[in-house]
């Protein structure tokens, strides 16, 4: 494999000049080939680097001069880029792969530097982000998504099939873990062939639908479950709600006391809800 970076370091300038200061050229002279887009410009107070002839960051700029790295590639872009986000990384590597500039071994360290490990299912991941719709690679960069929040999306063979929710979801911008649920329940309800609507009053309203139609069973089950709760006779200033986290099914007891004797009191009456729960256990509604 043509070693194109190597080949550039034989050719560019000497590192250093007769005194030994760091070499420092024109913008106008770099390769520029590594361009990833980042999302954020480069402050005006940074330096641009280069390595072996190679613009690292700073793409932004038009005009000035780049200070010369001298470590290893992927050292060098680390100080250069020392935050990047999954897409600006995925870019990168795609980049680099693209240019067959270096061995597998300094990309591995590469995704190294950023706290990525260097699996063949992580780089997998990689090459598919570049080709998921903008605004979800953007949603991914806001909320600092790693590679294996998206391993669902190996499952799918063609990402097309999932843009328009991948960008309802975007749309919506929601927490990272309620993004990352839609997510996995819009691919597997597409999986299975149940092309979930995107019509919905809220995003919470919408995740609540695709988990009804993904697990209709347990959402029956759930849906008794709350209708159980709501009915039982709470003392004042005491809200209950029935509640999914996870796999599991949680009882959520919010109350307000005035005095140690309202406490009391309140308390004992959650006792005798607990007996009546034991009749009626809102754990094995059906």
């Amino acid at each position: 494999m043509q070693n194109r970076l190597s080949d550039a370091s034989r050719h560019s300038p000497s590192r250093h000049d007769s005194c030994g200061v760091m070499q420092v050229l024109p913008l106008t002279e770099l390769d520029r080939s590594l361009n990833f887009m980042p999302e954020k410009e480069l402050a005006a107070s940074l330096p641009v680097f280069f390595w072996r002839g190679y613009q690292l960051n700073g793409f932004g700029r038009g005009q000035g001069e780049a200070v010369e790295l001298e470590s290893d590639f992927a050292e060098s872009f680390f100080q250069a880029n020392p935050e990047m986000s999954l897409s600006e990384l995925a870019r990168v590597c795609l980049k680099l792969e693209e240019l067959e500039t270096l061995p597998e071994s300094e990309i591995d360290h590469l995704l190294r530097r950023y706290q990525i490990k260097p699996s063949s299912q992580n780089k997998r991941l990689l090459r598919l982000f570049t080709k998921l719709p903008a605004d979800f690679q953007s949603w991914c960069s806001k909320k600092k998504c790693k590679p294996g929040d998206l391993t669902i999306l190996l499952s799918v063979s063609e990402i097309k099939t999932v843009d328009t929710g991948l960008n309802f979801i975007a749309e919506q911008s929601p927490s990272l873990s309620s993004g990352l649920q839609a997510v996995e329940l819009f691919i597997e309800l597409t999986l299975m062939q149940k092309q979930p609507s995107l019509r919905a009053d809220s995003f919470e309203s919408w995740l609540k639908a695709l988990k009804s139609a993904r697990y209709p069973m347990r959402s029956r089950s759930q849906s008794n479950s709350e209708h159980l709760i709501k009915q039982m006779p709470w003392p004042s200033r005491t809200q209950a709600s029935w509640q999914a986290k996870g796999d599991s099914d949680m009882l959520s007891i919010k109350l307000e006391a005035k005095s140690v004797t309202d406490l009391q009191n309140k308390l004992e009456a959650l006792q005798g809800l607990c007996e009546q729960m034991k009749a009626k256990d809102p754990w094995s509604c059906s």
